[in-house]
């Protein structure tokens, strides 16, 4: 058994004696309104005869994944174990509404009638869970009672859902027959759960207002308000409905092959024929989903692939960068030796310069000395050419 299925025995066991304490709060409710002239009176015909039996029980459970309605859709095709399922009942099951492949169903209304993005927290689907107190289908040998509520279902669905519920499944491999329905919450092309069923416990009450004035008309009572006993889920209720048991027809079948084995081989043709139907839906349930389970490894392998591409492509591009990495290093150090090499070159051009200053000024200082030299020399004659002009001049 594995961890799942351990947790839902858990909550089984919980809720059981919940459901149980409700239950007889209900009939003890129900006999003091009939003893004080409250209760369901007598009519006649086909309602008069169930007036007054049982009460309407409606639950809702919200599912967010495709993982919890496909956990949803194997348990109402029971392909996989179902502890409180009779399985030699489980041909009787019927698909009211739907393909038998609840995933698909839903994808495909949702793909059909929602527009634009949808939320990672919408609802994708609503499950509802439509049944009866079990005295409701006490003493109905011609299965009168329960073909009148399956039809009283199937008009409720109808009025209250449309074409947003896109499956609903009968089981009758359990003690109290019910019905799975599935509803996607399309509101104007958007999934809108709080605008179809609302978020308050006051529009809950509403709800069950609503289905109790549906079932009216089969005698069957809306539970007590406001009560104490608390709100079972879905998976809780229907774990705690106990397995319907097979009937003994052993000695009935013994004689009926004694006096008419014709009657007795047609009979069992029948039911292997109706066993055979169901395994076939089974199967092709499972076969769907084993399709789907390839078509999203598929997707995965594709996905895997890009990833595969995109890494190698990421590497080429990792390993051009180094080299261009290198590349400029090398030329940074090739600039770097060519800065010092200029710097050099700039250092013995500047020395250059000044050595041709300085030997600029010492030619000037040269040229300087002879300019003095040469004054010197013409002042040396002048002077002498004068002092012999004034000698010849005084004699």
């Amino acid at each position: 058994m594995n961890y799942e299925a351990q947790q839902e025995e858990q909550r089984i066991k919980r809720e059981q004696e919940r459901i149980r304490s409700e239950a007889k709060r209900n009939a003890t409710q129900r006999e003091r309104d009939q003893r004080s002239g409250k209760g369901g009176t007598k009519g006649s015909g086909k309602a008069g005869r169930i007036s007054g039996c049982g009460f309407a029980i409606m639950r809702t459970q919200k599912l967010k994944t495709f993982a919890q309605i496909t956990g949803a859709g194997k348990h109402v095709q029971r392909l996989q174990n179902t502890p409180n399922a009779n399985p030699k009942l489980t041909a009787q099951n019927r698909q009211l509404l739907g393909s038998g492949n609840l995933s698909a169903d839903v994808k495909a209304y949702i793909e059909q009638n929602v527009q634009g993005n949808i939320r990672k927290n919408a609802v994708l689907c609503i499950e509802q869970l439509l049944t009866a107190s079990p005295e409701f289908f006490e003493n109905d040998p011609d299965s009168e009672k329960l073909n009148a509520w399956v039809e009283a279902q199937k008009q409720y669905i109808a009025d209250q859902w449309g074409d947003n519920c896109v499956s609903a499944v009968l089981h009758l491999d359990e003690k109290t027959p019910h019905i799975h329905a599935h509803i996607v919450p399309v509101v104007d092309n958007k999934l809108n759960q709080k605008k179809l069923i609302g978020g308050s416990k006051f529009r809950m009450r509403e709800l069950q207002d609503e289905y109790a004035e549906a079932m009216k008309h089969l005698g069957l009572q809306r539970g007590i308000e406001k009560t104490k006993a608390a709100h079972t889920d879905i998976k809780s209720f229907y774990g705690q409905i106990q397995p319907m048991p097979a009937p003994d027809i052993s000695i009935s079948n013994s004689l009926k092959n004694r006096l008419n084995p014709a009657a007795a081989f047609a009979d069992a043709t029948a039911a292997l024929r109706q066993e055979l139907t169901t395994t076939k839906a089974q199967l092709a349930a499972l076969q769907a989903s084993q399709s789907n389970s390839k078509k999203r490894a598929k997707v995965v392998n594709k996905i895997k692939e890009n990833a595969d591409k995109s890494v190698e492509r990421a590497n080429s591009e990792l390993v051009k960068v180094k080299d261009d990495n290198a590349n400029l290093r090398s030329i940074n150090k090739q600039l770097i030796n060519e800065q010092a090499m200029h710097a050099e070159q700039l250092a013995l051009y500047q020395k250059y310069i000044e050595h041709i200053k300085e030997l600029e000024r010492q030619e000037q200082l040269k040229r300087e000395c002879e300019q003095l030299k040469q004054q010197a020399q013409n002042t040396r004659q002048y002077q002498k050419t004068d002092h012999s002009s004034s000698r010849g001049f005084g004699r």
